[in-house]
């Protein structure tokens, strides 16, 4: 992938961002809570995390612990989010915010800069 500015090009990776490098962006939408376990979710954060640029963003939403869902495997917590945050080495540039959708499921925003 070349380098571009921001807004120029965007790449999907729907089967994984292996041979990437130096993302300014990477956004994850629903995708995580599809984790089959933690160390299965902790692959898939990790790898995110390689390929982002120091000083990129990381901006994903997922399913949360909020409410009990049965339609995901993998629910997290703000709390862990923000153990993760750290764990990283990353830096929060939002709060973590967490919206209840119809009364059905509860899904996180966590957005992230790798410093």
């Amino acid at each position: 992938m070349s380098e571009r500015p921001f807004g120029t090009r965007f790449t999907t990776a729907s089967g994984g961002v292996r041979g990437w490098s130096r993302c300014f962006v990477m956004i994850s939408s629903a995708v995580l809570h599809f984790a089959r376990d933690d160390a299965h979710f902790d692959a898939m954060v990790r790898e995110m995390w390689r390929v982002l640029r120091p000083g990129g963003m990381l901006w994903a939403r997922l399913a949360s612990t909020l409410l009990p869902d049965d339609h995901y495997s993998y629910l997290v917590s703000p709390e862990q989010l923000e153990q993760l945050t750290g764990r990283l080495g990353g830096q929060l540039l939002d709060p973590i915010k967490t919206t209840v959708v119809h009364g059905q499921r509860a899904m996180s925003t966590w957005v992230v800069r790798k410093n």
